[in-house]
């Protein structure tokens, strides 16, 4: 059986919200033009400005409250990827699941202080 991927595209303006610190999100984006800040208790903690590169996949591996909130900075296009689609593409696609993982590492390394 062949599922289909629904992944949308959300627009943001410049000072809009796209996640809030503490809320819960089953969602994970993909920046595909433009950037976002990602803050801690209103302190910028990460820019993503770089097409492709993401932010909130611990959202949907943890699936605990948003650690930070996002908001973008510069007019944004994002792609939301939810739980169901994310777990399909992570199964169906080895790039993005060894994308993945290594990002994650490298955050829990940057994290830490610990060697990978």
């Amino acid at each position: 059986m062949t599922h289909t991927v629904h992944t949308p595209i959300e627009i943001y303006d410049t000072g809009a919200d796209i996640v809030l610190e503490g809320q819960r999100r089953a969602s994970m984006y993909v920046l595909v033009s433009g950037a976002v800040a990602l803050k801690k208790k209103g302190r910028i903690i990460r820019i993503v400005d770089t097409p492709n590169d993401f932010f909130g996949e611990l959202f949907l591996l943890a699936g605990e409250p948003a650690a930070f909130s996002a908001a973008a900075i510069r007019p944004s296009k994002l792609l939301r990827i939810e739980e169901p689609d994310f777990e399909r593409i992570i199964q169906t696609n080895g790039k993005f699941a060894l994308k993945i993982i290594k990002v994650l590492s490298e955050r829990f390394r940057d994290k830490t202080g610990e060697p990978g």
